[in-house]
C-alpha cells in the first residue's frame, strides 16, 4: 500500500510539473530512477516487499507523458536518420511481445518496458534538450548526485551496508554478483553495483568531455573522488571504457581523422600506464582489509590477461550473434531481461547491448540496432564537430563511455540519461532550450553571434561603420 501511494504521488507531482516544465520534470524522473532502488529497499524493510512493485512504473509513466508532450508541441522531427531508426528499433521491439519463444505475453509486455522506456528519451532530448540542459544536467543534477551515490558506496565498502541494505543482499544473495572474493562491492543507492558503476562512468566522462569540450565548472572538483569510488567497485571493463571514453574525447579535437587516430593511441596508452602504475602502488600498500581484495582483482586482470573475465566476456558477445543466426525470429525481449525470470520464463543475457538486440529481436532486428548504433555515433561526432560546444561533446563522450550499455536491463537510470543525450545530439544543435530553472539576469546563454558593424560605438561613428 505505502509504495502504491509513493508512487501514484510522484507521478501526478512530477505530471504536473511536467505540463509546465518539462526539463525540470525529466531531472526529476531521472534522479528518481536513480534512487528507486534504494526507495524500495527502505520501504520493503520497514513493511512487506512486493513481487511486483509499482515504483518501477513512475519512470515510465513520466517519460510518456514527457514524449507525447513534446509531440504534442510540434518539439519533434523524426525525419532524421537516428530517429527514424529509433521508430523502427521501436516497432520491432512491439513485434516481439507476440514472441511465443519467451513464454507467457505477459513477460513480452514487462519486458517492452525495459528497453522502449529508455528509447523514448530520446524523443524527450530531441523535444527540449540543447545546451543549457546538458550544462544544468550534468553540473547541478548528476554531478551532486553522483558525489552522494560515491560516498554510499565507500561507506558500504568500509563499513558493510546498511540494515534495510543487508536485508535487500540477504533476499538475493550473489543474485547480482554483489560479492567479489567474499567481500561486498558496493552498489550504493542503485539496484546492482552494475548500474552504479555505469553511473559513475557517465558523470567522470560527461565532467572531463565538458571541460575538454570549453566548458567551465566547478564540479569537474568532484571527479577525483568519483574516479576512487568508481575503482574501488572491483570492475575492470567499466575502467578501460572510461579510459577510451576521455583519451576519444580529447583525441577528436584534433583537425583530421589522422590527428585524432595518432592523438587516441599517445592518450590512450598513457592513461592506461598512468592507471596501471597507481594500481600496482596502491597493490603494494598496507591497504585496509575492505579495499585489499578489490584492488588486487584490479592488477591481476590487467597483468594477467588469462586470468581476466575478458575471453568469457566475449564468448558471450559472439553467442548472441550466433544465436540470432541460428533462430532468426528472435527469442524475445524477456529473454534477456529480469521479465523472463519474475514471470515465469528464462533469461540468458550476452551482457553486451548489441549482443542482446540480436538475442530478443532476431537477425534482422540485430541489424538494425547495429545501424541505429552507428548512426547515433556519426551524428554525435558531427554535433561536435560542427558546432563545438561543449555539451555535444558531452553526449560523445557519454556514449563512448556506455557503449555496449546503451540498452542494458535492470539499468533503470543510466539507460534513460544516455538516450536522453543522444535526443540532444540530434536536436537540431539547438544551442538553447527551455530552461529548467528560472532564467539568469542578463542575455540568454547560447552560440554567440556576431554584433553587427559600428555596435557600441556613437551614433555618427556607427552609422559611418555601417556604411550610411
Amino acid at each position: 500500500m505505502i509504495q502504491a501511494l509513493l508512487a501514484i504521488s510522484v507521478v501526478l507531482v512530477l505530471i504536473s510539473v511536467g505540463l509546465r516544465q518539462p526539463v525540470t520534470a525529466a531531472f526529476g524522473a531521472l534522479v528518481f530512477a536513480v534512487f528507486v532502488g534504494e526507495i524500495r529497499r527502505v520501504l520493503a524493510f520497514v513493511d512487506a516487499p512486493l513481487e511486483r512493485d509499482p515504483l518501477l512504473l513512475v519512470t515510465p509513466a513520466v517519460t510518456v507523458v514527457l514524449a507525447l508532450r513534446a509531440w504534442q508541441e510540434g518539439q519533434l522531427d523524426p525525419r532524421t536518420r537516428v530517429a527514424q531508426l529509433v521508430l523502427l528499433t521501436t516497432m520491432v521491439m512491439v513485434l516481439q511481445v507476440f514472441n511465443p519463444t519467451q513464454g507467457p505475453i505477459i513477460i513480452g509486455i514487462s519486458g517492452l518496458l525495459f528497453y522502449t522506456i529508455p528509447l523514448q528519451w530520446f524523443w524527450v532530448g530531441q523535444g527540449w534538450g540543447g545546451r543549457d540542459m546538458v550544462e544544468v544536467l550534468l553540473v547541478r543534477v548528476l554531478a551532486p548526485v553522483a558525489v552522494v551515490a560515491a560516498a554510499m558506496g565507500v561507506y558500504q565498502l568500509w563499513f558493510g551496508p546498511l540494515p534495510h541494505q543487508q536485508a535487500w543482499l540477504d533476499r538475493l544473495g550473489t543474485q547480482l554478483m554483489i560479492y567479489v572474493n567474499g567481500r561486498i562491492r558496493a552498489f550504493s543507492v542503485f539496484s546492482s553495483a552494475s548500474e552504479y558503476s555505469h553511473f559513475l562512468a557517465i558523470v567522470i566522462a560527461g565532467l572531463v568531455a565538458w571541460r575538454l569540450g570549453g566548458g567551465r565548472s566547478k564540479a569537474l572538483i568532484v571527479v577525483p573522488f568519483l574516479v576512487v569510488a568508481l575503482v574501488l567497485i572491483g570492475s575492470r571493463g567499466i575502467l578501460i571504457v572510461l579510459a577510451f571514453s576521455i583519451t576519444a574525447c580529447w583525441a577528436v579535437r584534433g583537425r583530421t581523422p589522422v590527428g585524432w587516430a595518432a592523438r587516441l593511441v599517445v592518450a590512450f596508452l598513457f592513461i592506461g600506464g598512468l592507471g596501471l602504475y597507481g594500481l600496482r602502488e596502491l597493490n603494494r600498500a598496507d591497504l585496509p582489509e575492505q579495499v585489499q581484495p578489490l584492488i588486487q582483482r584490479q592488477v591481476s586482470g590487467f597483468e594477467n590477461v588469462g586470468e581476466s573475465t575478458a575471453s568469457a566476456h566475449t564468448d558471450l558477445m559472439i553467442m548472441g550473434v550466433t544465436t540470432a543466426v541460428r533462430q532468426p525470429l528472435g527469442l524475445g525481449l524477456g529473454a534477456t531481461t529480469l521479465a523472463g525470470l519474475k514471470f515465469g520464463g528464462y533469461r540468458v543475457t550476452a551482457e553486451f547491448d548489441i549482443s542482446n538486440m540480436f538475442l530478443s529481436l532476431g537477425l534482422a532486428g540485430g541489424i538494425v540496432y547495429v545501424l541505429l548504433v552507428v548512426a547515433v555515433v556519426a551524428d554525435a561526432l558531427a554535433a561536435w564537430r560542427d558546432s563545438g560546444e561543449p555539451h555535444t561533446l558531452v553526449v560523445f563522450g557519454v556514449i563512448i563511455a556506455e557503449f555496449g550499455a546503451w540498452l542494458f536491463s535492470g539499468h533503470y537510470a543510466t539507460n534513460c540519461i544516455v538516450w536522453l543525450l543522444i535526443g540532444v545530439a540530434n536536436a537540431g544543435h539547438r544551442w538553447t532550450t527551455v530552461p529548467a530553472f528560472p532564467p539568469r539576469p542578463g542575455p540568454p546563454a547560447g552560440r554567440r553571434r556576431l554584433a553587427p558593424a559600428g555596435a557600441g560605438l556613437p551614433p555618427p561613428a556607427a552609422a559611418e561603420a555601417a556604411g550610411g
